[in-house]
This record gives structure tokens, sequence and C-alpha cells, in this order.
């Protein structure tokens, strides 16, 4: 009987261990600093561009630059919260650095007018978020800065490059 309950035991103690895992092991990357680059979304996929684009395919991706090499298993944490879970528009914010059309002039917040998704399956190389415009600017050049608030008050921003909307 006292060998049973030992065993008893062991397989329980070896079952817990084996379903909890320790908090501290996973190694989390934060975040320094946002890149921005303009998006082509006419075709199958976006793309990287410079050229001008059509109003009604235009998107901005988001490149998050992290304090290592973040491998794509590794979830980015903005203050020590799993980004997953963290997805709160108070935080993120989109000016227009140029008139985006007559209710808008430069200067103005524009988050409302993009939504945002997260680039969970990988469509796009290298790009973490992005931000796709529901609203139609006026023709002419365009360009954003996008921003992010963390928890401590400071703030990650960039801009994108002015890009020509037709």
């Amino acid at each position: 009987m006292k060998t049973k309950m030992y065993l008893l035991l062991v397989c329980v103690f070896l079952l817990y261990n084996a379903m909890s895992c320790d908090e501290g092991d996973s190694e989390r990357t934060s975040l320094l600093g946002l890149v921005a680059v303009n998006l082509n979304n006419e075709g199958e996929n976006p793309t990287y561009t410079e050229d001008s684009i059509k109003k009604e395919a235009f998107v901005i991706g988001l490149i998050y630059m992290t304090d290592g090499n973040k491998p794509s298993d590794t979830p980015i944490y903005f203050d020590n919260v799993p980004y997953e879970s963290y997805i709160n528009p108070k935080y993120e914010k989109i000016v227009c650095l140029t008139d985006f059309n007559d209710e808008y002039p430069a200067g103005f917040d524009v988050t409302n007018l993009f939504i945002r998704y997260e680039n969970t399956k990988n469509k796009i190389s290298g790009i973490d978020a992005l931000f796709v415009l529901t609203a139609v600017p006026s023709p002419g050049i365009h360009s954003f800065r996008i921003s992010r608030t963390l928890d401590d008050g400071s703030e990650v921003r960039t801009e994108t490059k002015p890009i020509k909307l037709y």
C-alpha cells in the first residue's frame, strides 16, 4: 500500500510539472520603435511601393523595431503585456501631415479613418500590422505620422514617406 501511495504521489508530481510552464521562461521582446511603409493593396497581396497608388488601394504597413531579433513565434510585449491582448486604439494615433481632404486638414487625427489588422498570416514579409484606409482622401501627395504611447508615458513614432494618391 505504501508503494502504491508513493507511485501515486510521484505520478501527480510529474503530471503537475509537465502541464505547467514558468512564465519567466519565455523570452520577451520589447518595442523600441516603429517603421511605417506605404503599401499598394491592388493585387492579391499588398506590396511595398514608393510609386503613386490609387486612393482606394492605399495601406500603411507597420514594422516593430524590437530589442533583439524577434523570431516569428516570439510575442511582442508592450509594458509586459502580450501585444495580441493589448490592441487598444487609445494608445495608437495616426495624424495626417498633409491635408487629407476638406474635412481633415494637416495635423488632424485621422485614426478613425483606418482599420487596423495584424499581419498574422505573414502575407507581407516583415510587416507586423496593417492600417487600411476606409475614407477617400483628396488626390495629391499624402503623408502620415503613426505614434504609439506606452504605459510609462513614453511614445514611439514614425512617419510614412510622402506618396501620391490618385
